[in-house]
């Protein structure tokens, strides 16, 4: 009596147990019977969506809402999977939905067995727009700030490294100083304001000379119309048909100063964002290097972000299948992306921590764009069980 009581309580918990379950995940479950007629959705489905359990249970999945789930292939592989006990991961669907706007979503679907007694799917929603808003904030603000370092309009001085002379200067040059060029050329650039005095002059000299390159900072000048600029001078000694010449590179960094400000205001906002992500995310410049990897994938790899800067993340995390054989690089997709320039999303991979052990991952891979240009990738991955994987 109290076996068969034990196995009435065991089965009288199990749906309790199954709705436990399905409240707990964080991304919008639907359960749907054969006829694809749904049963019952999680609270992060009627979270996100912002609708109403009579709006959305014992009616058909292509009849919810505006008929954001009615897409030909979306039924034709929902239909598939009880007959065919077959499965999908990450088909992506983009909608305008009623409420909340125009969405990207990954949809996955498996068999699933539960407290009914006939089988049922399980259809799992990722909402990916605000990751793919992200991805490409941060393409924007790495090329918005390449823009303003390129546009910089550099002067030009051309010097006689024994007199010391100007012999020439362009006219980007003559504009920042506000002068004519007879004003300029022929004199030494402590007698233009460029440093400070004659005995400056003799050490800036002597230390070209010796090094090759001389960088200075910030130059404080006041223009010919009583503006106070502010100037970084590179001065480099070449070899010219045989003869030595020194040029000069000047750029006016007074507002780009000012934006430096700006954008470090930007950069510590955008730096905050990525840090505190849950998913990890690594960078890499136009050369496959490491340029950033946030502390959610130092974590997951168990490396420190500055053992891994600089260096190749393939030959380091990517480098071998789970079965031992080697992963080149060249058959990664990831990094494929560098090459081609194209989105990935919800590419299915194993990543090798630092103790050598595998995890499963789900990752995206975006390319950093300067105009045509690929400037590096952004790489954005979780990790996942294997069951999700399968």
């Amino acid at each position: 009596m109290s076996r068969k009581t034990g196995k009435a309580a065991k089965f009288a918990l199990e749906p309790a147990v199954y709705e436990s379950i399905l409240a707990s995940i964080r991304d919008p479950i639907v359960i749907l019977d054969p006829d694809l007629r749904v049963l019952t959705v999680n609270d992060a489905f009627y979270k996100t969506f912002k609708v109403q359990p009579h709006e959305t249970e014992r009616r058909l999945i292509h009849e919810l809402g505006n008929g954001q789930w009615k897409f030909p292939k979306l039924t034709e592989l929902l239909l598939d999977i009880l007959p065919r006990n077959s499965f999908f991961h990450d088909f992506e669907i983009i909608h305008d939905f009623e409420v909340i706007g125009r969405r990207t979503m990954l949809l996955s679907g498996r068999r699933m067995t539960g407290p009914a007694t006939s089988p049922m799917i399980l259809l799992s929603i990722e909402d990916i727009t605000e990751r793919l808003q992200y991805q490409a904030a941060v393409r924007a603000s790495l090329l918005r700030y390449r823009r303003l370092f390129e546009a910089a309009q550099d002067g030009i001085l051309v010097i006689d490294p024994v007199s010391r002379k100007i012999i020439d200067a362009n006219s980007s040059m003559l504009g920042i100083l506000g002068v004519a060029s007879q004003e300029v050329v022929g004199k030494e650039l402590w007698e233009i304001g460029l440093l400070a005095d004659e005995k400056s002059s003799h050490g800036y000299f002597r230390q070209l000379q010796q090094d090759g390159s001389v960088k200075a900072g910030a130059v404080p000048l006041q223009t010919k119309t009583g503006k106070a600029v502010v100037l970084e001078m590179v001065s480099k000694l070449y070899e010219e048909a045989g003869d030595k010449v020194i040029q000069c590179q000047i750029r006016d960094i007074t507002d780009h100063r000012r934006m430096e400000e700006k954008l470090r205001q930007s950069m510590e906002f955008n730096q905050a964002v990525m840090a505190n992500m849950g998913e990890g995310l690594y960078a890499l410049d136009g050369r496959g290097l490491v340029a950033y990897v946030n502390p959610a994938a130092e974590r997951l790899f168990g490396w420190k972000s500055d053992e891994l800067l600089g260096r190749r993340m393939h030959e380091i995390t990517h480098y071998q299948h789970q079965d031992g054989t080697p992963f080149p690089v060249e058959d990664c997709p990831g990094l494929k992306v560098l090459r081609e320039g194209k989105v990935l999303i919800g590419q299915q991979d194993v990543f090798i921590r630092r103790n050598g052990t595998f995890f499963d991952v789900v990752y995206s891979s975006s390319p950093i764009l300067s105009g045509t240009n690929i400037d590096g990738l952004v790489v954005v991955f979780r990790e996942v069980s294997k069951e999700e994987r399968q």
